[in-house]
Formats: structure tokens, C-alpha cells, sequence
């Protein structure tokens, strides 16, 4: 059963990693400037409507990275609780 599924997924990545993926128009961006570029990152992404008690928890999660790290602090557990905290 196993083997059945693997020989079946297999030829379905493969065809679906060679078909052809459209690119985004070249007039879109291109005519823009770093800085416009920069611009538009930041105001599609969630850093436009950040406060003060998300960039608390980057920070709570930096520090469980760096306890785990520098320290051995229970790095099996501290790392990915840092992890999931960003």
C-alpha cells in the first residue's frame, strides 16, 4: 500500500515542480525605486500595524534563543518555544 502511494506521488511532484509558473509582469515593479520598493514591503507586510507588545515578545523570544544558546539553559525546550514565539 505504502509503495503503491510512493510510486504514485512521486511522477505527481515531479510534474507539478517542471509545469511553468507565471512570473509577475516586469512593468509592475519595475519602474519603481529601492526606497518605493522598501515602502510598499512595508506596508504589505504586518511591521506597518506593529506596537509596542509585538516587538516585546521578538524580544522574549530573542532571549529564550539566547539562554538555550549561550548558556544551555534546556536548549531542547528553549529553542523552539523561541521559535515559535517569532
Amino acid at each position: 500500500m505504502k509503495t503503491r502511494l510512493f510510486r504514485a506521488t512521486i511522477p505527481a511532484l515531479l510534474f507539478l515542480a517542471a509545469s511553468p509558473v507565471a512570473a509577475q509582469s516586469p512593468g509592475l515593479l519595475g519602474d519603481q525605486s529601492l526606497l518605493e520598493s522598501i515602502r510598499t514591503f512595508y506596508e504589505y507586510t504586518g511591521f506597518a500595524n506593529a506596537h509596542w507588545g509585538n516587538f516585546l515578545m521578538i524580544g522574549v523570544g530573542l532571549f529564550f534563543i539566547w539562554l538555550a544558546i549561550r548558556f544551555g539553559y534546556e536548549p531542547l525546550l528553549l529553542v523552539p518555544i523561541g521559535l515559535g514565539i517569532l
